[in-house]
Parts: C-alpha cells; sequence; structure tokens
C-alpha cells in the first residue's frame, strides 16, 4: 500500500500541475480539461482510500 501511495502522489502532483498552469487550461482543448480533472477527482478518492487502509492496518497493529 504504501507503494501505491507514493505512486499515486507522484500522479496526482502532474496532474495538479497541468491544471494550475494557466497555458495548459488556456491552449487544451475542453476535453482534455475535462479529462485531466476528472483523472485529478479519481486519483484523490483512490489516495484517501489508500490513506484510510493504512490508518486501519496501523491500527490493528497497535
Amino acid at each position: 500500500l504504501e507503494k501505491d501511495r507514493a505512486k499515486l502522489e507522484k500522479e496526482l502532483a502532474i496532474v495538479s500541475r497541468k491544471l494550475a498552469n494557466r497555458d495548459f487550461l488556456a491552449k487544451a482543448a475542453a476535453a482534455v480539461v475535462q479529462k485531466e480533472e476528472e483523472k485529478h477527482k479519481e486519483l484523490r478518492e483512490k489516495h484517501l482510500l489508500i490513506e484510510k487502509a493504512l490508518k486501519k492496518l496501523q491500527e490493528l497493529a497497535t
């Protein structure tokens, strides 16, 4: 899970940078921007699930 979390965090950072880039938003087609926004949402949801799973495992270990 730790490896998955690290991978998701990298992907999330890349997508976040794209969406924060005004040039990207101005030049990219609306469909491309929408796809990146959906990808960002999906990555955030997966990250949250992994965080919850890790927390639960940590609680069980103590």
